[in-house]
């Protein structure tokens, strides 16, 4: 049976994640939908159309068993779809013109539950939150792997428009780190919330013109 999407767009089964693409056609838009329900899913489905009209395709397996699926992040031209597979440590590639599955590769941790591309397009970075670390993956060679040690519980990942950093939301410790993604990756800053501000943040996003970071936070604040 299907379940509610929680993003918003539409109503299609079991949402653990959600990236986006345009279609190529003016006003039309790819949206991929990620089922997490175990048994019976671990799959991603191809969501096409614009305003209230939509088309789900038929729903890629990427994984078998409890594989504990999450985020999926997708290249800014578009071509790949990153599918993180929480169980068994992996990021599936998937072909979004063919929406076929490519070989996984390592997260560069363990239990990546979130990841994302930097906007020029040159890596994918993974949160790791089983050993707390961000992994910083190249997407010409995704053997090359630099990671980062970042806060507890590590969830949510944004990242600066000129991709030179990405900040980080650490659920259990109440702070995001700030990651410089220039050369090496380094941890530059860890900001802290006042006692009466964010607990438990969750989802971060950056404004277009990078200069403020809104978080999502479990008491219900921002």
């Amino acid at each position: 049976g299907a379940g509610a999407a929680t993003a918003g767009l539409l109503f299609l089964g079991p949402l653990a994640g959600l990236g986006a693409t345009p279609a190529g056609a003016s006003g039309s838009y790819t949206a991929f939908v990620v089922n997490a329900y175990w048994p019976g899913s671990n799959s991603v489905t191809e969501v096409t159309g614009s305003g209230s009209s939509w088309s789900p395709g038929s729903p890629l397996t990427v994984a078998s068993g409890d594989a504990g699926l999450i985020g999926i992040a997708v290249s800014p031209d578009g071509s790949t779809a990153y599918q993180a597979v929480g169980m068994y440590n992996e990021i599936v590639p998937i072909d979004t013109s063919t929406f076929t599955a490519g070989t996984a590769f390592s997260s560069g941790g363990t239990d990546p539950v979130q990841d994302a591309v930097t906007p020029n397009g040159q890596f994918l970075l993974v949160v790791n939150q089983g050993n707390n670390t961000l992994a910083v993956i190249r997407t010409s060679n995704t053997s090359r792997v630099k990671t980062v040690t970042v806060g507890n519980e590590a969830l949510g990942i944004a990242i600066l428009p000129n991709s030179s950093a990405a900040y980080i939301t650490n659920t259990a410790d109440n702070t995001v780190s700030v990651v410089s993604l220039v050369g090496t990756p380094t941890v530059t800053n860890t900001i802290s919330f006042p006692d009466n501000g964010c607990k438990g943040p969750l989802g971060d996003a950056v404004t277009p013109n990078g200069k403020h970071v809104y978080v999502s936070c479990g008491n219900d604040k921002l």
